[in-house]
């Protein structure tokens, strides 16, 4: 049920919006959920007071494409928080993508529900390769695939910058 539901959001969002509402979209995404958003430009430029921990809440089919260096990888359908729990200090700052937010939303908002100091990125990896930000495939080198979700939502990667990739 919760799947229906999931791309039932997904494709109402995908159908209503133009290519020139991604930001609106990608806000939309993150505002479902209580925990907080923190934009690409903040996350790059804050200096956090301890670790800083990524984490990819796409599924693994999608991070091995591609990921934002550093990224762990955790999932999403079948997250469960016991990786979070015996490895990252709630004292850590945890910053959770997915492709636009929903996912990642999702996540952060558990984490953040347990202690953790969690944050959704904002327009996720898709507006993280729209700004021209690196991401790196599973042998950590630099790369321009990234996994698309599926057809309808890959139409938010500027296509000038990355190279769309559905398995």
């Amino acid at each position: 049920m919760k799947n229906y539901i999931f791309l039932g959001v997904l494709a109402i969002c995908t159908l209503a919006c133009s290519e020139n509402n991604f930001d609106k979209l990608a806000n939309e995404m993150a505002n479902k959920f209580s925990a907080p958003v923190i934009d690409i430009k903040e996350f790059k430029t804050e200096e956090p007071k301890g670790k800083l921990v990524i984490l990819d809440a796409r599924e693994l089919s999608e991070y091995k494409v591609s990921h934002i260096p550093g990224a762990k990888h955790i999932g999403y359908k079948k997250f469960d928080g016991s990786w979070v729990n015996k490895n990252i200090s709630k004292k850590d700052k945890v910053i959770v993508y997915c492709s636009v937010g929903y996912r990642s939303g999702e996540i952060a908002e558990k984490l953040k529900k347990n202690g953790f100091n969690a944050y959704n990125l904002q327009g996720g990896i898709f507006k993280w390769v729209n700004e021209g930000n690196q991401v790196v495939d599973s042998q950590g080198k630099a790369t321009a695939n990234i996994h698309g979700y599926n057809s309808l939502w890959s139409k938010w990667i500027k296509k000038g910058n990355i190279k769309f990739t559905e398995l």
